[in-house]
């Protein structure tokens, strides 16, 4: 394990703490990385492509433009719509991909989760003692709106993260936040109620995007439509079932950035049809790939097929734990016990992912390799049945998005719940539906879909167990009181090796009582033509703002 800045923060001159904290990721966050092993150098010999992420800093940008062609279009295939285009409201986590392109982070990080400042609103961070966290911003930054981005712009989207009167995506993340205060017009200081350990991490994702105060005065909820940011890119259009398109930032705060003029995201549910959209060049990047279509690139002319092991579950069951069937533990436990996994993974995705036994993907530093969960068992489901009331078993209803692999999915666990008594119902919808009739209308008891992870575990198991997150305050998640104590503990917790022990306890705890149901750990699985260069970060998101993509010549 590196070594750990935090707990020898009282022996670090402030700017040797800063070094530290921007050299190692942030302590836990530099164990996360784990890649596929191909070399930013090797793009031609090897046939892949990680390309190499442009920092903001002067050197790196003409380093990188020398490298890289301006101009040109990506033609990006999604699934479906996005549930938002601001980070606040929108629940989907398919939402990054084009938030990160109109929305730039207090904090970033590169491919490797190691926090970079160059590509960062602020130019400098420091946390004196275990209550503050303060920011020097960069100066000269501007919003898509014109208006300028400083502390009071920071603790405006403080505001409108925590605002009660909406549905906040970030509010678990920010509620360790009692206030924020703006000593001079580039400095923003976070005043925490206790230790908040992720902190570092967790402002490279949502939380840390930030919206134009003017655009959140005008718009108020309806910015989810109209989103304005600092990044770069500026929001053009959206068509729904369509395209949403953005549009150079001429104005962008990196000098030569970004590299392309337009990144067009089109809507293509049908993965045949994006399969030839791609060959016929109709779409020329294609993020998590069929694994039935996947293999097939790996030896085509023209194209660069990239593979990255990640912090993904995909595919999960959320369940809703707070009503029948699944407010009975063991009738979760049954449904646990009734997938045989590794017969997902072999027959759906060529096995090119691995059985699900955790919340926390293999790609991370906090994941236990050696913990294998409530794996297939049809005796063990039948005996749950049995300590449950439910001898005969019982029925559930599942949507799942309306795209083939994902059918497939519900369907051979139908088949697999149909042997141990189980019925379920499946509807097909497509995105965001599927997991918004779930999430924020409470209709349905359960859904599959895939969970991406965070750079820091505690965002993850927060937004998915603690009483306060997501899930919980959607009303789905049971409360338990003893994965939030042992949250609460982990988020003061600044030893690595104790708060990873922390994480394990609230998966663990989580695995046992079934509160979801991990399936599979899927690779990155990313094909794109040769004329694209992109990055594949560790945790799996298509990262298309800054300098992270490109157009070869």
């Amino acid at each position: 394990m590196r070594e750990n800045y935090w707990t020898r923060r009282a022996q670090l001159s402030r700017r040797r703490f800063l070094g530290t904290l921007t050299a190692t990721g942030g302590g836990l966050a530099a164990l996360a990385a784990v890649g596929c092993g191909d070399d930013d150098d090797d793009d031609e010999a090897t046939g892949t492509s990680t390309g190499t992420a442009a920092t903001g800093t002067a050197a790196a940008s003409a380093t990188t433009t020398a490298a890289r062609a301006m101009g040109g279009t990506i033609l990006h295939r999604i699934a479906g719509n996005f549930s938002g285009l601001e980070p606040v409201q929108g629940v989907g986590g398919t939402d990054h991909q084009f938030l990160w392109t109109v929305f730039d982070n207090l904090i970033s990080y590169d491919k490797d989760f190691q926090l970079q400042k160059g590509r960062s609103l602020a130019e400098d961070w420091e946390a004196p003692d275990p209550t503050t966290f303060t920011f020097k911003l960069r100066q000269g930054v501007t919003f898509h709106d014109g208006t300028p981005f400083n502390a009071a712009a920071v603790k405006r989207n403080w505001e409108w993260g925590t605002n009660p009167d909406i549905t906040s995506n970030v509010r678990t993340d920010l509620a360790p936040v009692t206030a924020v205060e703006t000593p001079d017009e580039y400095t923003a200081t976070y005043k925490l109620s206790g230790p908040y350990a992720p902190l570092a991490r967790i402002w490279g994702d949502r939380p840390g995007m930030m919206i134009s105060p003017a655009s959140i005065d005008k718009f108020g909820k309806d910015i989810i439509n109209n989103p304005v940011g600092t990044g770069a890119f500026t929001f053009k259009e959206r068509v729904l079932d369509n395209r949403v398109v953005v549009v150079r930032n001429a104005n962008y705060w990196q000098q030569g950035l970004p590299y392309v003029d337009e990144i067009r995201f089109l809507s293509v549910p049908d993965e045949n049809t994006a399969v030839n959209g791609l060959k016929s060049g109709e779409i020329n990047l294609f993020w998590n790939i069929p694994a039935r279509s996947y293999p097939a690139f790996k030896s085509e002319r023209g194209f660069v097929a990239a593979e990255r092991e990640g912090v993904a579950v995909t595919p999960m069951i959320y369940l809703n734990s707070n009503r029948p069937p699944f407010n009975n533990e063991h009738a979760r436990r049954a449904v646990a016990f009734g997938i045989d996994r590794a017969a997902i993974c072999k027959g759906i995705y060529n096995d090119l992912s691995s059985p699900g036994t955790s919340f926390m993907g293999p790609g991370n530093g906090e994941f236990d390799k050696d913990y294998k969960g409530l794996q297939y068992d049809q005796k063990k489901a039948r005996d749950e049945l049995s300590a449950g009331g439910l001898p005969d078993g019982f029925s559930f209803s599942m949507t799942v998005q309306n795209s083939p692999e994902a059918v497939r999915v519900g369907e051979v666990i139908q088949a697999q719940l149909k042997e141990v008594g189980i019925t379920v119902q499946l509807t097909q919808l497509p995105a965001p539906d599927y997991f918004n009739k779930f999430i924020q209308e409470q209709q349905g008891d359960s859904f599959i879909a895939g969970f991406s992870g965070r750079i820091d575990s505690w965002q993850t198991l927060s937004f998915l167990f603690a009483s306060d997150g997501t899930y919980g305050k959607a009303g789905t998640q049971v409360k338990d009181t003893d994965i939030d104590s042992k949250l609460a503990a982990a988020r003061a917790q600044y030893d690595d090796a104790q708060r990873i022990a922390l994480y394990r306890e609230v998966d663990r705890i989580a695995m046992e009582k079934a509160y979801g149901i991990s399936v599979a750990f899927n690779k990155t699985l990313v094909v794109h033509s040769d004329k694209v260069v992109v990055d594949v970060f560790g945790d799996g998101k298509p990262h298309l703002g800054q300098g992270d993509i490109s157009m070869k010549s």
